[in-house]
């Protein structure tokens, strides 16, 4: 009981980052998890931040993020909602260099990419906070197969 008053403290604390490392430590786990990888593909994971939810996607050709009805996904896009604010095809992810970058796709609604509007591509890390249409998604994991 101690170690649960301990997390949900330090979760008032340090806010959503650290409630994500914690809802992982706790034993959930995130979709597609354990599941193998394609030779070559990309495994990204993300936290929503507004739904409490994780989204999970595998691809080898780039991933559009966009609205969609929830579990409609299709290979190459991952829907993050039914959101009027965020774009059908908001951004773009795709590898470069052995890297992921992303792209925004939206001429209406804007991309953030930790804070900062998304004006050109940007690599990206594990941690970072992408926002499209006031919600805010974390990137909790990138995987690549070998």
């Amino acid at each position: 009981m101690k170690t649960v008053l301990l997390v949900l403290t330090f979760l008032v604390v340090t806010g959503v980052t650290a409630a994500c490392i914690c809802v992982s430590l706790l034993g959930r786990r995130t979709p597609n998890e354990g599941q193998q990888l394609s030779q070559g593909a990309w495994r990204l994971s993300f936290w929503d931040q507004s739904q409490r939810r994780y989204l999970s996607a595998d691809f080898s050709d780039g991933l559009t993020l966009g609205r969609g009805r929830p579990g409609a996904d299709e290979p190459g896009r991952l829907s993050m909602g039914q959101h009027n604010t965020i774009s059908t095809s908001q951004c773009w992810i795709y590898e470069t260099g052995g890297s992921l970058a992303i792209l925004n796709l939206s001429r209406v609604n804007m991309t953030f990419l930790n804070g900062r509007s998304l004006d050109n591509p940007q690599y990206l890390l594990p941690g970072d906070q992408i926002s499209m249409g006031g919600h805010q998604y974390l990137l909790m994991g990138m995987e690549k197969a070998g």
